[in-house]
């Protein structure tokens, strides 16, 4: 019984992560658009070896060891560096609450894993991050900004719990956010999707995509582009989607909208990569549900 919920963990977090990238969203890469260091390819070589790898993680480890031994598979499988960190963060509490409870995510469940993970958890989590470009993230005040050198040592001598560190940076922080609050992005947003499944999987994606976008500032962008254009960028996400801009009839004024959008980021160097994370984590539970491409 435990292989066939493994095999089934398996399957959803593979789909999840390689159609999470093969789906064409602005700003970041798909099977039509690369990154000068980063190619689709990258992408899904990654989003495969952790879909082999890290259910098992999941069950077998706490969160801080799962999300370390994870994020080093991640980065000695292809040559592109972080593809998935925060895809790794949003799974491993759904993947260890199901491989728990027979295939099914109770998030009752995981924001209690998370609010018993320890400040050891956070430490892993930590060193997790500064193996990354971690640099590229924004700054959040206080000794638990991840960019600092004393945060290691601030996080053990406070003994830090993982619910704590997470909380503090919850205002500039999609992972955080759902983290300390159920969730609540990536459920919604997978709902966005399922409701949209119909209309095909890329425009349903493409649709949940601009949801999240224009729920929450995506913290890459804070740490690229600073708070003001992400928050510019939220509002005008949240306008097109309002808009339904992506089933827009091709040639109409809001599907020139959208694809705008695309141009828009390229040319401002812009990824929404946190955004593109909480698609993987809506992804997996919708693929865990049974939908079928």
């Amino acid at each position: 019984m435990k292989q066939q919920i493994l095999k089934k963990l398996e399957l959803a977090t593979t789909k999840a992560l390689v159609m999470e990238c093969t789906v064409p969203k602005p700003g970041n890469v798909s099977r039509y658009h690369d990154f000068p260091s980063q190619k689709f390819e990258h992408f899904l070589v990654s989003g495969i070896e952790l879909g082999a790898n890290l259910p098992h993680l999941a069950s077998k480890h706490g969160l801080g060891t799962a999300v370390l031994k994870a994020t080093e598979i991640m980065l000695s499988v292809q040559s592109g560096g972080n593809t998935h960190l925060g895809s790794i963060f949003l799974l491993t509490p759904l993947l260890a609450s199901a491989s728990a409870n027979r295939g099914i995510v109770d998030f009752a469940d995981v924001q209690d894993r998370i609010k018993r993970a320890d400040w050891r958890d956070t430490l892993r989590y930590v060193q997790a991050i500064r193996m990354t470009d971690f640099e590229k993230l924004p700054d959040i005040e206080g000794c638990l900004n991840v960019k600092s050198e004393g945060t290691l040592n601030f996080v053990k001598k406070n003994r830090t719990s993982l619910h704590n560190w997470m909380l503090a940076g919850v205002a500039v922080n999609g992972i955080c956010y759902e983290y300390t609050h159920g969730y609540k992005l990536t459920r919604n947003t997978a709902k966005e999707i399922m409701e949209n499944w119909d209309a095909g999987i890329e425009r349903a994606v493409q649709h949940g995509f601009l949801f999240a976008l224009g729920s929450y500032v995506d913290n890459l962008v804070v740490g690229k582009k600073g708070l003001g254009y992400a928050r510019r960028l939220q509002n005008l996400a949240a306008e097109l989607h309002a808009e339904r801009t992506v089933f827009a009839a091709e040639g109409s004024d809001g599907w020139k909208r959208f694809r705008q959008l695309f141009t828009k980021l390229e040319k401002d160097r812009v990824n929404p990569g946190t955004t593109a994370d909480i698609i993987v984590g809506a992804m997996f539970l919708i693929f865990l549900e049974g939908f079928r491409v």
